[in-house]
């Protein structure tokens, strides 16, 4: 067989080969370099494990600076929200909110009862915001869509100009 050419199975044979004997090496070094590590911490009694040096790329965030509304001045600014959004739409309650810095939109945000999220992004605050607004304007119509049990029999119920439907009161019972 001539040394020049090898058949593609020789070939892979004989850099499997190679790659065995560097990794036996390279095993052989770390071995011997523990080795060494272990007599230079006996020799200068150094602690087991070094101090972790850790040199992150990324620099951690600074602080929130500290909000300028107070926590009331925040619950009276929500207060205007569900008539602005009556009024102006989503757009109206966007540019009243777009005044305001993260730190301000994080207490309102708190003050509200909301969960925060993690990263407090004026995109996520808003959202939360706007949230808790649909949900006051929802909370703050009484529509009865059916008629309740007690004024099913009762034909003359009445309904007002905004289509909310009076309740007959209970009568209370002598007993």
């Amino acid at each position: 067989m001539s040394e020049g050419f090898r058949t593609p199975p020789e070939e892979l044979q004989h850099l499997l080969g190679q790659i065995a004997e560097l990794k036996a090496t390279l095993r052989e070094i770390a071995g011997r370099l523990s080795q060494i590590e272990q007599h230079v911490k006996r020799a200068f009694r150094l602690p087991k494990s070094p101090p972790s040096r850790r040199t992150s790329a990324h620099q951690p965030r600074a602080p929130l600076p500290p909000p300028t509304l107070s926590p009331s001045d925040a619950l009276k600014l929500f207060d205007e929200l569900p008539p602005l959004l009556e009024s102006h739409g989503r757009e109206g309650v966007e540019r009243r909110l777009g005044g305001l810095e993260i730190p301000d939109l994080k207490l309102i945000v708190q003050e509200l009862g909301a969960p925060l999220p993690s990263k407090p992004s004026r995109k996520a605050l808003t959202a939360a915001i706007f949230g808790r607004v649909n949900e006051s304007l929802l909370l703050s119509r009484n529509r009865n869509i059916t008629s309740p049990r007690s004024a099913a029999g009762d034909a003359t119920g009445s309904a007002d100009a905004d289509g909310t439907t009076k309740v007959p009161q209970r009568r209370p019972t002598n007993g």
